[in-house]
C-alpha cells in the first residue's frame, strides 16, 4: 500500500512539474504575441480540489509558476513567478507568490516583490516592496517602498516611502516615511515623514516632518507641519507650523507658526494665533493675537499684542506693541509710540499722537484720548 502511495505521489509531482515546465514564461517574450495554456494536473471533482498548472477556473488549493488568462480562482492560490495576460480575473481568498495580479484580489494578498491589482484589492494586501492598483485599495496595505492607486485608497495604509492616490483620495490611517499623496483628498490620520500633499483638501488628524499642503482646498483638524501648513482655500482647527501657516483664504482656531502666520488676498485669520515673527493679514485678525514681530492687516479686533510693532487700517480692543500705527482706532493702545488719525478710545505710551485732536492735544507724553 505504502508503495502504491509513494508512486502516486511522484506521479503527481512529475506530471505537475511537467505542466509548470510548459507554463514557465522565459525573460523577454513578449505578452501581446502569445496564447494562454490552461493546462493543469486536477485532483478535484467540479473544479474543487487540488490543481497543479495554469487552471482557469478552480476552487481549493492551487499551485502555478505563471497565471496566465485565468478567470476565477477561489481558495488558495500559490504563483511562482509574474504573471501574464489576466484581464477581468478575480482571486478570492489567500493570494501568495513573487508577484500576485488580478483584475480583482479579494481576501489576504502576499507578494515577495508586490501585489497588483487593475481594478481593485480589498482586504489585506501586503507587497515586499509596493502594493499597487489601477483602480482602488481597501483594508489594510502595505508595502515597505509604496502603497500606490490610481483611484482611492481606503483603510489602514502604510507605505515604507510613500502612499499615493493621483487621482483619489487617501481614507483611513495613512502613513509613509516620504509622503502621502492624494490628489482628490487626505482624510483621517495621516502622517508623512517628509509632507502631505493634495490638490483638494486634508482634514483629521495630520502631521508631516516638512509641509501639509492643500493645493487646492482647504486643511481641517489637527493639523501640524514640521515647516509648514499650506492650505489654499482655508485652513481651521488646532494648527502648527514650524516656520508658517500660509492660506490665501481664511485661517481659524488655534494657529501656532515659528515665523509667520499669513492669510492671503481673500482671507482673514481668527481665533488664537501665536507666531515668533509675524501675523499679517489683507483683510482682518479677530481673537486673541501674539507675536514677537508685527501684526499687520486691514481690520484689528481682540486682544492683540506684538513685540515689535502693531498696523492697521481699523484697530478695536486692546493693542500692545512698541509701535502702534492704525488709521481709526477704538479701544485701549499701549506702547511706546502710537499713532492713529482718529482716535476713538486712550492711548497709553511714550509719545501719543492722535490727529483727530484739537492741536494743544495731538501729540502727548504718557497719555492721550479722545472719547
Amino acid at each position: 500500500m505504502n508503495k502504491k502511495i509513494n508512486l502516486i505521489i511522484c506521479a503527481v509531482i512529475f506530471a505537475s512539474n511537467y505542466i509548470l515546465a510548459q507554463n514557465f514564461k522565459p525573460w523577454g517574450k513578449e505578452d501581446s504575441l502569445e496564447v494562454c495554456s490552461n493546462y493543469s494536473l486536477d485532483l478535484a471533482v467540479n473544479n474543487c480540489g487540488i490543481s497543479f498548472g495554469n487552471s482557469k477556473n478552480f476552487n481549493g488549493l492551487r499551485f502555478n509558476t505563471v497565471d496566465c488568462g485565468i478567470e476565477n480562482i477561489n481558495g488558495i492560490n500559490f504563483t511562482f513567478w509574474t504573471p501574464r495576460q489576466n484581464s477581468g480575473s478575480v482571486i478570492n481568498g489567500l493570494a501568495i507568490g513573487l508577484a500576485p495580479e488580478a483584475a480583482t484580489i479579494n481576501g489576504l494578498s502576499f507578494g515577495l516583490a508586490s501585489v497588483i491589482s487593475e481594478q481593485s484589492a480589498n482586504g489585506i494586501t501586503i507587497g515586499g516592496l509596493a502594493v499597487v492598483s489601477q483602480g482602488s485599495l481597501t483594508g489594510i496595505q502595505f508595502g515597505s517602498l509604496a502603497v500606490v492607486s490610481q483611484k482611492k485608497v481606503r483603510g489602514i495604509n502604510v507605505g515604507g516611502l510613500a502612499v499615493v492616490v493621483p487621482n483619489g483620495e487617501a481614507t483611513g490611517i495613512n502613513i509613509a516615511g516620504l509622503a502621502t499623496v492624494g490628489n482628490g483628498g487626505i482624510k483621517g490620520i495621516n502622517i508623512g515623514g517628509l509632507a502631505l500633499v493634495s490638490q483638494n483638501g486634508i482634514s483629521g488628524v495630520n502631521v508631516s516632518g516638512l509641509a501639509t499642503v492643500a493645493a487646492k482646498g482647504t486643511i481641517k483638524g489637527l493639523n501640524a507641519g514640521g515647516l509648514a501648513l499650506v492650505g489654499n482655500e482655508g485652513i481651521s482647527g488646532i494648527n502648527i507650523g514650524g516656520l508658517a501657516i500660509v492660506s490665501n483664504k481664511y485661517i481659524k482656531g488655534i494657529n501656532i507658526a515659528g515665523l509667520a502666520v499669513v492669510s492671503g488676498n481673500e482671507g482673514s485669520i481668527s481665533g488664537i494665533n501665536i507666531s515668533l515673527g509675524a501675523i499679517q493679514s489683507e483683510n482682518s485678525v479677530k481673537g486673541l493675537s501674539i507675536t514677537g514681530y508685527k501684526i499687520k492687516t486691514n481690520f484689528l479686533q481682540g486682544l492683540n499684542v506684538s513685540g515689535i510693532m502693531s498696523i492697521a487700517d481699523n484697530a478695536r480692543g486692546i493693542t500692545v506693541s512698541c509701535y502702534n500705527e492704525y488709521v481709526n482706532q477704538s479701544g485701549l493702545c499701549i506702547g511706546l509710540l502710537n499713532l492713529a488719525d482718529v482716535l476713538k478710545g486712550i492711548q497709553i505710551g511714550l509719545i501719543n499722537v492722535v490727529k483727530n485732536n484739537p492741536a494743544p492735544f495731538r501729540v502727548l507724553p504718557l497719555i492721550n484720548f479722545h472719547l
